[in-house]
C-alpha cells in the first residue's frame, strides 16, 4: 500500500539548532538536560566540533523516535572536524546529551539540525523502488527498528514549507503488515 508523508516545514540541516556548543570537560563527562530545543520534526541530529581534537570522541544522545520511545545513540565523531557528524537514527525528541572529556584545550561541540528527515513506517529495500530518484537524495531503511528509516529529500528545507515523499512501507506504523 503506497504512503505519502508530510513533514511540516522542515528547517534547512544546520550545524546548530538544538544544542548551542558546549565547552568540553578536562576529565569525565558533560551530561546536558537545559537548553535543548527539539528538532522542529523527527530527524537525525548534527554534531559539529570546533577543532580536530574532537575527531573520533563519542557524544552520547537520548531522545525519543516519532512514536515516543526511548532513543539512545552513541555518535562518534567523524574523521574530519571541517564536516559535522549526523546522527543514525531520526529523533522526535533530545531530552539529554552526554559531552565526552576533551582532546584538547578549547574543544566544543554543538548539537543541530541533521538532513535527514525519520519516516514513520518501517521500510525494507523495495520501498522506494517507485520514488523518483529526484527527489530524494539519500535513504535508510530498517525493517525492526522505525528510527533507522530516514530519508533526504532533493529539495532545499527551509523552515517554512511542507516537505512530502512517497514510498511503500513494509509495515504501517501500528506493526501490521500492509496488503
Amino acid at each position: 500500500m503506497h504512503r505519502q508523508q508530510t513533514f511540516s516545514k522542515p528547517a534547512v540541516a544546520a550545524n546548530t539548532g538544538v544544542l548551542a556548543a558546549q565547552t568540553l570537560p578536562t576529565s569525565g563527562t558533560l551530561v546536558v538536560t537545559a537548553g535543548i530545543t527539539n528538532p522542529d520534526v523527527p530527524r537525525t541530529v548534527r554534531l559539529k566540533g570546533n577543532q580536530s581534537t574532537t575527531q573520533g570522541l563519542v557524544v552520547t544522545v537520548v531522545g525519543t523516535d516519532i512514536y515516543g520511545n526511548a532513543l539512545t545513540e552513541a555518535v562518534t565523531m567523524g574523521g574530519a572536524f571541517a564536516t559535522p557528524t549526523d546522527s543514525v537514527n531520526a529523533f522526535k525528541t533530545v531530552t539529554s546529551v552526554t559531552f565526552p572529556t576533551r582532546g584538547g584545550a578549547s574543544d566544543t561541540i554543538s548539537v543541530g539540525l541533521g538532513a535527514a528527515l525519520g519516516l514513520d513506517s518501517l521500510c525494507d529495500a523495495f520501498s522506494f523502488l517507485n520514488t523518483p530518484t529526484a527527489l530524494i537524495t539519500a535513504k535508510t531503511v530498517d525493517t525492526a527498528v522505525i528510527s533507522k528509516n530516514t530519508v533526504t529529500l532533493a529539495a532545499t528545507l527551509d523552515g517554512s514549507t511542507d516537505q512530502a515523499v512517497e514510498y511503500l512501507p513494509q509495515t504501517h506504523p501500528t506493526g501490521r503488515l500492509w496488503g
